[in-house]
């Protein structure tokens, strides 16, 4: 997960890494984390943008993708509706691939999660990154 604060410039990063999901249910849980960083560092406005059109679809309709994660489904979409905005958009993976190496890394590292913060542009194609908005 990378975030960017606009006005501050800064950015943030997080990797969380778990075992035997599917590629769907992988994806809900790094959802079901972004909702959780943003409700932790008391953001109400913000943009998530994704690779995974499936997930993207099953959240903007409040229906589970796949029964093996409706769990995580259900509390990630429970946080979702307590933000007063959260725009969600889909881009293709290869405008991504700072986020796409994050998850890699993340996958390979022996630590539960890593943790970034930096200033200026984040490491990602500027044209296209994940913004907090206010």
């Amino acid at each position: 997960m990378l975030a960017w604060d606009r006005v501050t410039m800064e950015w943030f990063f997080e990797a969380k890494a778990s075992d035997g999901m599917s590629e769907v249910a992988a994806e809900v849980f790094a959802w079901l984390s972004a909702f959780q960083w943003a409700k932790k560092n008391n953001w109400d406005d913000f943009a998530l943008i994704s690779d995974s059109s499936i997930v993207l679809k099953a959240f903007s309709n409040d229906r589970s993708p796949s029964w093996k994660c409706i769990s995580w489904f259900a509390a990630a979409t429970k946080l979702k509706h307590s933000f007063s905005n959260v725009s969600l958009f889909h881009f293709n993976r290869t405008y991504l691939a700072f986020v796409d190496s994050l998850a890699k890394s993340a996958r390979y590292s022996e630590s539960e999660t890593l943790c970034c913060k930096g200033e200026g542009f984040p490491p990602v194609d500027p044209i296209f990154s994940v913004a907090i908005l206010r």
